[in-house]
């Protein structure tokens, strides 16, 4: 993929960033985020980013919170039989990413997490949150999935016609229900007569590389590994198989300085935030130039 002129300017701004924080001088597109606790970069390929290692994704929910977002891509989330995690994250305010951890414990909530305590303070103690553990390896976190959806299910008109009466319904105590039909299809709600007013909320992924740390992830609305598959086939066709080469091969892009005839590649690597909104004039820029990018996968 060779990028314009214009486009050049971008990449000159890309931040790379591991584990450390930046200076306060350091520029603000791209800083990491404080719930990030990284590895080194590593060059493409990463073998843990395979079909066959995909647990779930995560998805956002639009703007009625009735169903998810097709313009926004899902990450997608990866363990190998080693523990080694990683987040896939196509497109996002803070740029296109592939992020790497040599361990994770997982989970999936709906709430008020406590972002100045652990993981396990928040699965522990945590009264404003309803809580699920997914585990710490990938036969767990796979096991808890299939779990969760082989116990209570509702549809999404049954959330919704609970919801439009929450008052009037049986009191919820933390309960987790997996969604089976309509447009929330393939997420878990969960509800509390207190922590959600007794309706029923769609639950996010939190992840950390331990029980005790503070430095985690909380993300979008968690989907079962065939729903996002499905949610890519039918509002972004191809690109998932595309996203799949990050696994299989090295992956770079191309920095065209014409007219002088040069051209730089710059390598796709784990940990590194490449093209944050911020650097184009609008959204619909950022999703297109990544878009192409992930197209050019070979």
């Amino acid at each position: 993929m060779a990028l314009s002129l214009l486009e050049i300017a971008l990449v000159a701004r890309l931040i790379v960033h591991g584990g450390g924080r930046h200076s306060p001088s350091s520029p603000d597109l791209g800083k990491p985020r404080p719930d990030e606790d990284l590895e080194m970069p590593t060059a493409t390929p990463i073998a843990t980013i395979s079909p066959a290692n995909r647990l779930f994704g995560s998805a956002t929910l639009n703007a009625q919170r009735d169903g998810f977002n097709p313009d926004r891509v899902p990450s997608t989330y990866y363990m190998n039989a080693t523990g080694e995690f990683v987040r896939l994250r196509p497109l996002h305010k803070d740029g296109f990413a592939l992020l790497r951890h040599q361990t994770r414990t997982v989970g999936i909530y709906t709430g008020d997490w406590d972002s100045t305590r652990t993981f396990t303070w928040n699965q522990q103690n945590n009264g404003n949150i309803v809580f699920r553990d997914l585990g710490n390896s990938a036969a767990n976190i796979a096991n808890a999935i299939t779990a969760l959806t082989q116990g209570a299910t509702l549809t999404t008109a049954q959330v919704q016609q609970h919801n439009a009466a929450a008052a009037q319904q049986p009191h919820l105590d933390k309960a987790v229900a997996y969604v089976t039909d309509g447009s929330l299809a393939g997420c878990f709600v969960g509800g509390d007569q207190q922590i959600t007013l007794n309706e029923y909320h769609p639950m996010s992924v939190v992840d950390a590389s331990s029980g005790n740390s503070t430095n985690f992830h909380t993300g979008h609305v968690l989907l079962t590994a065939p729903t996002v598959a499905e949610f890519y086939d039918q509002n972004s066709p191809g690109m998932l198989v595309q996203l799949m080469q990050l696994g299989q091969s090295p992956q770079s892009f191309a920095v065209d300085l014409a007219p002088r005839g040069r051209s730089i590649t710059v390598p796709i690597m784990s940990n590194v935030q490449y093209f944050p909104v911020k650097m184009f004039p609008t959204p619909e820029d950022q999703s297109a130039l990544v878009r192409a990018m992930i197209m050019s996968f070979v």
